[in-house]
């Protein structure tokens, strides 16, 4: 099985307001936006909870597992420093080019084995209280589920995978690359079997779902190897000499109910970089994870 990524975005045009043009123009006419803008920085983060949370279930003698909500309660086990993915390349900043990297976009992921659900939060667990971070309007940023924007599902076959939305699956169904290959059975839609559902939205939480697929020393190796566009459908999730547990090998829900005991305990920190120099580099990834390029991954 392969996992399809969106192919190299292409900026659309607009049409003309006095002149009807019924011709589309050639896919090779289009001028393809230079290889150092589609580029991303990514740092990764993993870390531990030390104090564990558990709600009540339907069965105490089953409790569910959550993770915590202080910032005591976690332990950062390693935080590596900037990396930056380009066309199936991955290159650890320069001490020059560190120096412009602009955070942008930051996502904690755990993963909660009893409800087969992964958790996230906008923001890095381990320096902000999950108790007491709220938005400027008092809105509570607390842990939940991950949750898909379905809005233009019926028009583009997409959903966007973001915090808080209204969505608890994708909007149509999607591939078997994509379920349970990159997201749980628990997230895929059985009701509309003729569709093929695209993914998009929050990179840094598409980044962090990547990074649960495979040992924490070999996230680097499995974006160089894996995230790359070598197929005949454009970009390719395919598995590498490096990535041994790759989404090809074995599902998310398989792979973490055995290859990692304990992984209740175990999250990532992914936080996304611009460099500061790029023009149009922040708005490019806005339109890229908002859909506006189609789906990143099929």
């Amino acid at each position: 099985m392969i996992l399809h990524l969106a192919r190299t975005p292409q900026p659309l045009k607009s049409a003309r307001p006095t002149v009807m043009n019924t011709q589309q123009p050639h896919p090779d006419s289009i001028k393809q936006p230079h290889p150092d803008s589609i580029g991303f920085w990514y740092s990764i983060a993993q870390i531990r909870a030390l104090h564990p949370h558990e709600s009540a279930s339907a069965m105490p003698a089953v409790p569910t597992w959550r993770p915590p909500r202080t910032k005591e309660s976690f332990e950062v086990v390693s935080r590596a420093g900037w990396h930056r993915w380009s066309h199936g390349h991955v290159r650890s900043a320069s001490p020059g080019e560190a120096a412009y990297i602009q955070p942008w976009k930051t996502t904690t992921l755990f993963w909660c084995k009893n409800l087969q659900a992964m958790f996230q939060v906008p923001y890095d667990c381990t320096k902000r209280d999950i108790s007491g971070t709220t938005t400027r309007d008092g809105f509570p940023l607390e842990w939940e589920e991950l949750s898909f924007d379905n809005s233009s599902c019926d028009q583009r076959h997409l959903s966007l995978v973001r915090y808080h939305e209204e969505g608890s699956e994708l909007g149509a169904r999607a591939s078997l690359t994509l379920v349970p290959n990159f997201l749980p059975e628990k997230y895929q839609n059985d009701t509309q079997r003729s569709q093929n559902c695209g993914l998009a939205g929050d990179l840094a939480t598409i980044v962090g779902m990547a990074a649960f697929s495979t040992s924490h020393d070999k996230i680097h190796v499995m974006m160089r190897d894996c995230f790359r566009g070598n197929g005949p459908n454009g970009w390719e999730w395919q598995p590498g000499a490096g990535s041994k547990l790759c989404f090809l090998k074995c599902s998310c829900t398989k792979m973490l109910k055995t290859a990692f005991p304990g992984v209740d305990k175990r999250g990532y920190v992914v936080t996304i970089g611009v460099d500061r120099r790029t023009p149009g580099h922040l708005q490019y990834l806005k339109d890229w994870q908002d859909g506006k390029y189609g789906s990143i991954l099929s």
